[in-house]
């Protein structure tokens, strides 16, 4: 019988080592302060949304359109319901990046505008850490906590962060291009797999929001300014990714702006439509 339990507690140990080996290994990650740091903002943000989510579903707001997003709810519920990206009649911005990203929540949880919301403050957290990498690159932890909490402590962010609005996601994707962009450029020169994708995030930054095309513009830039320091066969090598770059780009921008297939919402008649028209004009 002892052996049978020393057998069991000899199993267990090795059970437990794989476990034991990546909880130490993720504590002394934490004790890096860069580290730290990254990790306690990503908890005080998802923290923050969460604490929102309830808030606006205590007053009564999760769920309700705000400002002009029902218009890309409705395109988004179009795409999810007939497979057709159909342009809302009052939608001036691209905004075809998020209506196909927000396919797989639509499935997932139906016309569910809440989900779609949270979806949206989700990714508002994504861009708060890009943001935080990004800016302590240059600048110490205190002024960067400032820079932060000068940009979610903002009248506009809680407002835009639990919508449905282009805006938060236009920005992540901005940021997150940024972010990769810095990851590319180290001393060992530019690594091209880091610029591919600070170039798809650009793109996609640009799907939602046109003037986005800034985020897309900067990688570009720099790209060609460093092949024109370094050697002229990275110099040609960043022309043509530019051209490639920009050629998407304008055909995507066309593609948009030459859709024929615009209608008008009719009137919504639903208690949710009915409050999100009341909060929207008062």
């Amino acid at each position: 019988m002892k052996k049978s339990n020393d057998d069991q507690g000899t199993l267990l140990k090795k059970q437990l080592v794989p476990s034991i080996k990546i909880l130490e290994s993720f504590i002394s990650k934490l004790r890096n302060k860069q580290a730290f740091g990254s990790f306690f903002l990503v908890a005080i943000s998802l923290l923050g949304v969460i604490a929102l989510a309830f808030w606006a579903q205590y007053r009564g707001a999760l769920g309700i359109p705000r400002n002009d997003d029902w218009v890309y709810l409705h395109m988004a519920d179009w795409l999810a319901s007939s497979g057709q990206f159909v342009v809302e009649s009052g939608s001036l911005t691209n905004a075809s990046g998020q209506i196909f990203l927000s396919q797989p929540i639509i499935w997932i949880f139906g016309n569910n505008i809440a989900a779609l919301q949270i979806f949206v403050a989700l990714l508002g957290v994504i861009g708060i850490l890009a943001t935080w990498v990004i800016v302590r690159t240059f600048l110490s932890v205190s002024i960067s906590i400032l820079v932060l909490l000068t940009m979610v402590l903002s009248p506009f962010w809680a407002t835009l962060s639990l919508s449905f609005m282009t805006d938060i996601p236009a920005f992540t994707f901005q940021a997150l291009a940024l972010m990769f962009l810095l990851k590319a450029s180290g001393k060992q020169g530019l690594n091209w797999i880091w610029i591919a994708v600070s170039l798809a995030f650009a793109l996609l930054a640009f799907s939602i929001r046109e003037y986005a095309i800034a985020a897309g513009m900067t990688v570009l830039l720099f790209i060609c300014l460093n092949g024109l320091k370094t050697s002229r066969k990275n110099f040609y090598i960043s022309l043509v990714v530019g051209f490639v770059w920009l050629f998407v780009a304008y055909g995507l921008y066309q593609w948009r702006s030459h859709l024929n297939n615009a209608v008008v919402s009719p009137p919504a008649l639903s208690r949710s439509d009915v409050a999100g028209a009341i909060v929207q004009f008062t």
